[in-house]
């Protein structure tokens, strides 16, 4: 089921993508901060699929070191190979913005790092890179806490902690709109995610709850009572948190928390329930494949405009045959990125059949999940 909230979820951030850059008045009005929401839950899925990597690495029996290398290798594995390929296409099909492309291109520390994926160095471009590897590097202290603290101890340490970070981000927050007088200070937008510091980290924290919370409570989330319930929250929290929508002055910033919160209740829900989904094999399939669609939509949304898919009717808006053309063309997009995943794994997966077939006992640390 996983697979299928991340399929709806890559799709919502292809719909924003496109709109925003070929049907304008329709993402201003509809679109506008959905996609970065969608992506929300790609931190919770991610910190449930990872706290289930780890238990399976450390309940081994292998070394700490040997575990964590292995870990290590796993998540290089995952994200290098595509996201290199993806950085290098990027200017083949379009031009990012000049400071944009001045960073991310150009000789320099600052480059080199981007490419690295330095989780201290913000890709602009590509900013769920950044967000996710900084999970990556602090996915086993998390993993160590929630396992030596318990469940209940290591939700109120969350808490706790979620609670600091409202109070630290909005002195940014408020500064902003200038609220409280204070100096302005350029937050550091690296370690914000929705104006919330480290608030990726918390949705990945809170998804690495999610597998021993469904086992402890399943029972109070199965059924459709809980599932609706869940979902209405996540919905109604979704529309308030926007910045457009607010429902009273600051209230997207003050019901973050609670949205972090909703999303990880609802995609518990719909894990435990798994509700039928429609087209539903198209849906997980975009989910199987999401990192490889993320990294290059921008490319597959450059190339139908190059190849004249779609047609303008006025600047930064296109007739309704292009857009349902458009949508006809997701399962080829889906296609292609598959054949891109294929081609990008090829080397790796002959260097661990070498590495295996010479050194049998260390396949284990070559188990790429």
């Amino acid at each position: 089921m996983t697979n299928a909230l991340k399929g709806l979820a890559i799709i919502t951030v292809l719909v924003a993508h496109y709109a925003s850059r070929y049907d304008y008045d329709f993402y201003s009005r509809w679109m506008t901060d959905y996609a970065t929401e969608a992506i929300a839950i790609f931190f919770v899925l991610s910190g449930f699929g990872i706290f289930y990597s780890l238990e399976r690495r450390f309940s081994s029996g292998e070394s700490t070191g040997r575990i964590l290398l292995g870990f290590a290798y796993a998540r290089f594995v995952r994200i290098y190979p595509l996201y290199w390929l993806s950085m290098a296409t990027i200017p083949l099909f379009y031009m990012p913005l000049p400071e944009y492309y001045d960073q991310m291109y150009h000789s320099g520390l600052y480059s080199v790092l981007i490419w690295l994926g330095f989780p201290l160095i913000r890709n602009n471009e590509l900013w769920f890179i950044t967000a996710i590897l900084q999970c990556y590097w602090l996915a086993p202290l998390l993993y160590y806490g929630l396992k030596r603290l318990g469940l209940a101890r290591f939700a109120i340490l969350t808490a706790v902690l979620l609670a600091g970070a409202t109070f630290i981000s909005a002195i940014f927050y408020f500064q902003e709109y200038s609220l409280l007088h204070l100096p302005y200070i350029e937050a550091p937008l690296v370690l914000f995610y929705k104006n919330f510091l480290l608030g990726n980290v918390f949705l990945f924290a809170l998804g690495m709850m999610m597998a021993p919370l469904a086992a402890a409570g399943a029972r109070f989330f199965r059924g459709y009572l809980p599932l609706a319930l869940t979902t209405v929250a996540f919905v109604a929290l979704l529309y308030l948190t926007r910045g457009a929508s607010p429902a009273w002055q600051n209230s997207g910033f003050f019901l973050t928390p609670f949205f972090y919160i909703s999303i990880m209740l609802f995609c518990l829900a719909v894990v435990i329930n798994e509700p039928p989904v429609p087209l539903g094999f198209l849906i997980r399939s975009f989910g199987r494949h999401s990192y490889t669609v993320y990294l290059f939509n921008y490319q597959l949304l450059a190339l139908i405009g190059t190849l004249g898919l779609v047609s303008e009717v006025r600047p930064m808006n296109v007739s309704a045959a292009s857009n349902v053309l458009a949508l006809f063309l997701l399962p080829l997009a889906l296609v292609i990125c598959i054949g891109i995943e294929k081609a990008a794994y090829w080397p790796v997966r002959r260097i661990e059949r070498f590495v295996s077939a010479r050194r049998p006992s260390g396949r284990a640390a070559l188990d790429a999940d």
